[in-house]
């Protein structure tokens, strides 16, 4: 198997999710997470309650300070993901942000990615046990 860029297929698929966050669209979820993922149905249900609370994110783009692949088999890739998340504004469907969530510090995340039709997408996203400063 070519050596990969775990960060840069990272960094790719955070923006196709922070485009679909932002714009409200489920159909673009296919764009990062492969179907039928626990990921998938994950940002399905976060769409859904954003979308009936009127809701949209300015930007959600976490902030990866390291990304390291602990299994890599042909079709499936265990990262072990440390980021930060910098403040969420809520837009109503006003244009006026209606709330904002505080940022985040920096979380260490197990992410596996599986490949379809020769893309790497999000399978799925857990958090690991100890959140740090």
């Amino acid at each position: 198997m070519p050596e990969v860029a775990w960060a840069e297929v990272l960094a790719d698929l955070d923006v196709a999710r922070d485009l679909a966050l932002r714009n409200g669209n489920p159909a673009a979820i296919a764009n990062y997470a492969a179907p039928d993922s626990p990921a998938a149905a994950a940002d399905e249900e976060l769409l859904q309650r954003v979308r009936s609370a009127s809701l949209r994110p300015s930007l959600v783009m976490p902030e990866v300070s390291d990304v390291a692949a602990l299994e890599v088999r042909q079709d499936e890739v265990l990262l072990r993901v440390q980021d930060r998340l910098a403040e969420v504004s809520w837009i109503g469907s006003d244009g006026v942000a209606a709330a904002t969530q505080d940022p985040r510090g920096l979380r260490t995340w197990l992410i596996t990615l599986r490949s379809v039709a020769e893309r790497w997408l999000l399978w799925d996203v857990s958090a690991e046990v100890v959140e740090q400063r």
